[in-house]
């Protein structure tokens, strides 16, 4: 059965797109056949992996979403087996109005998902921090919510902006779930750049998300140079040094999901 989870955060420099690439490059590395779609215009996803798919190139997500091209046509393969790519395609911020709910379109992205979900096992979502038309449209489409969070910050206060904003998502899926009876579920807050782990989850927890904390994953991912850099230059942590903190961190994440994915669905 096939699995969407798009990464979501409504607040920037979370370390979204960085989940998002390197959860799937994970999957793929673990012989799930995977597809990941940058929904972004930051274009970051398509980006931050595009060694694995040059020179293939793509008119990406905005075409098929603005019926240029049909998304099978669109989708690249990538040098790792069982990864896909459909990179974002263009800048189109400026175009959130296009996704509005007009004649159905909330819609759109989750029937145009339909169409190809039987080809992959997980269909990895980078869903946009700035558009909330566009960001409807991914959550339409999702059946799981990844929510990641930077843990870099020197006093409690500093993630009161951002915890506002998870729970701002948090109403949104409600909000949809009322109106159109589609249920996404949050997974999970994966927490980013964990240097001292112990002390930064003691204060997060008590301080900042204790009504929350349940939905928390066990997995950390570290502060790492092997993710930013390679970044920089295209390449998942696991292509940038695969005997890295970081590297371990992302595949723990993706078994970690797969498991907690079997659990819930079972349930």
């Amino acid at each position: 059965m096939s699995h969407v989870i798009s990464i979501a955060a409504p607040a920037k420099k979370t370390g979204k797109t960085a989940t998002a690439i390197n959860l799937a490059t994970s999957f793929a590395i673990s012989e799930k056949k995977t597809l990941l779609i940058d929904c972004d215009p930051g274009q970051g996803a398509g980006y931050g992996i595009s060694i694995l798919t040059y020179p293939a190139r793509s008119s990406g997500f905005y075409s098929v979403m603005t019926d240029r091209s049909g998304i099978s046509e669109q989708i690249l393969s990538s040098s790792l087996d069982f990864l896909k790519v459909l990179p974002a395609g263009a800048d189109f911020s400026k175009a959130d109005f296009l996704f509005g709910d007009t004649d159905g379109d909330f819609f759109k992205l989750r029937e145009t998902i339909q169409s190809i979900k039987d080809d992959f096992d997980y269909i990895v979502l980078d869903s946009p921090s700035s558009m909330p038309n566009l960001l409807k449209n991914v959550m339409m489409a999702t059946d799981w919510v990844v929510i990641p969070l930077n843990t870099d910050f020197k006093t409690p206060k500093e993630l009161l902006t951002p915890f506002s904003e998870i729970k701002n998502l948090f109403q949104l899926l409600i909000t949809l779930r009322d109106q159109f009876q589609v249920f996404p579920k949050i997974i999970g807050i994966l927490l980013n750049k964990c240097e001292q782990i112990e002390d930064l989850s003691d204060k997060f927890l008590t301080q900042i998300l204790e009504s929350i904390n349940e939905f928390i994953l066990s997995t950390r991912i570290p502060a790492s140079k092997d993710i930013s850099d390679g970044f920089v230059l295209g390449k998942p942590a696991a292509f940038q040094n695969i005997g890295s903190d970081a590297t371990s961190a992302y595949m723990d994440l993706a078994e970690e999901l797969m498991d907690k994915i079997n659990c819930m669905h079972q349930n």
